[in-house]
């Protein structure tokens, strides 16, 4: 009997697994895809200019939509425990109407300020970020909801369509209108609407939907227990928001618009994609992590999460040196192959921005460890810390060193979040042996 419950987990886990394989896959060589129609048709100004305008899409993620987002994702297990999915769903709804809020005040602000200081025509592209920003943090919500209940092929189909959405609105809607950084955002808004409509349908057929349509009776307290957990996420995304912008900026104010351009293709094919591939296994593994957790009160619980994250850390690692290797080898064949002759100039940095994206992935990996123990604010100094590091990095980087000083400033910041991390996880050790 055991066998056979061991077989039907192990398939159930693999058939999980594969559909987040697809869905990344899908995502991945869709970002390559839209990087190579976008570096085509904009030129690295305005590929500057998008770059720019994509830091206030962060700025809404981080500090606005990114907490209640970690928030609504790790207790949907908890809720299920305690057969409160209707309460748990309530409380969800409110935290985003307050996220929406907040976004429609930031909106105002900007408005107002790009009015004093006379710069009226940025106005268009400030408000389409903005769209497209809440579009996307309504989509990381219901993403998260699904994950964490294990739909894995609903996610993973979202995951994959956005990007290729975002390809065919912008080869259609730029052969109508002008190539600019303007026309992309607006893609980018109109894909996230068609993707939030299709998530909004899947989740309200899903079984758990269709089980729990009654009223929950407890959303206050819900809504309380996901602030809570949230609201360092808030404190800590002001400076995150500020260190992944510094080096846009500074290459703006030391360098020029074009600089941001290259910069923001190099990350693109240097970051993000080890991210991804250290952020399979998370996307995938989050929701087994959080449901071995639980409430976090169970010693022997807390052992077996903290001795997964390890291994997991330990494959993250392997991934990274082995990336940044190719990357350091063969980076004028992956940086020609993907983007346009413009950006080739930059290919010999690609190495150094895949090092810094994949111990940034580790040291997530570790972080996941906290959040599960639902301890987030412990991670408020490492976080604060290593940005504030980071920030000092790109602007010092960028003024004595120029592109090659912004692309080792990366390394900075993610080694020492990196190492920030290890401390807080080496002082908590200490204090539960004295304890």
């Amino acid at each position: 009997m055991k066998s056979l419950l061991l077989v039907t987990r192990v398939k159930r886990m693999a058939k999980e697994f594969s559909w987040v394989v697809v869905g990344q896959l899908a995502a991945f060589l869709g970002s390559l895809v839209l990087l190579n129609v976008l570096t085509e048709r904009i030129v690295p100004e305005q590929f500057g200019q998008l770059a720019l305008s994509l830091t206030i899409v962060g700025l809404v993620n981080a500090v606005v939509m990114g907490g209640f987002v970690n928030g609504i994702g790790r207790f949907y297990s908890i809720s299920a425990e305690k057969n409160d999915l209707p309460g748990y769903l309530i409380a969800s709804f409110k935290m985003m109407v307050c996220a929406t809020a907040a976004v429609i005040i930031i909106a105002l602000v900007m408005i107002g300020v790009l009015l004093c200081f006379r710069y009226s025509e940025a106005i268009v592209l400030v408000i389409a970020a903005l769209v497209f920003s809440l579009l996307g943090g309504y989509n990381a919500a219901l993403s998260s909801i699904q994950n964490a209940a294990r739909q894995r092929s609903i996610v993973a189909f979202h995951t994959g369509l956005d990007p290729w959405l975002k390809i065919l609105l912008i080869i259609g809607l730029m052969l109508w209108f002008d190539n600019s950084s303007t026309v992309a955002l607006l893609c980018y808004s109109l894909a996230a609407l068609l993707v939030m409509f299709s998530q909004l349908f899947f989740l309200w057929r899903s079984p758990q939907m269709q089980a729990d349509k009654c009223l929950g009776s407890s959303s206050e307290e819900w809504s309380r227990e996901i602030w809570l957990y949230s609201w360092p996420f808030i404190i800590w995304g002001v400076f995150g928001w500020a260190q992944i912008s510094s080096t846009r900026w500074a290459l703006q104010s030391f360098g020029s618009t074009a600089d941001v351009g290259y910069y923001a293709v190099l990350s693109q094919l240097g970051y993000v994609p080890i991210q991804t591939v250290i952020g399979v296994l998370m996307i995938y593994l989050n929701p087994i992590i959080y449901g071995m957790a639980g409430s976090a009160t169970d010693e022997s619980r807390r052992e077996s999460v903290s001795v997964l994250v390890s291994r997991i850390s330990l494959v993250g690692a392997a991934i990274t040196a082995l990336a940044t290797l190719l990357a350091f080898f063969f980076h004028r064949q992956i940086v020609g192959f993907l983007v346009s002759e413009e950006y080739w100039l930059i290919s010999k940095y690609l190495w150094i921005l895949v090092a810094a994206g994949g111990i940034f992935g580790i040291a997530s990996v570790i972080a996941s460890k906290h959040l599960s123990f639902l301890s987030a604010k412990k991670l408020i100094p490492a976080s604060i810390g290593s940005s504030l590091i980071g920030i000092f990095a790109a602007f010092a980087g960028v003024y004595f060193y120029s592109f090659a000083g912004a692309a080792f400033a990366m390394i900075v910041h993610s080694m020492s979040y990196l190492i920030l991390l290890l401390m807080v996880s080496t002082i908590q050790v200490n204090k539960n042996e004295s304890d």
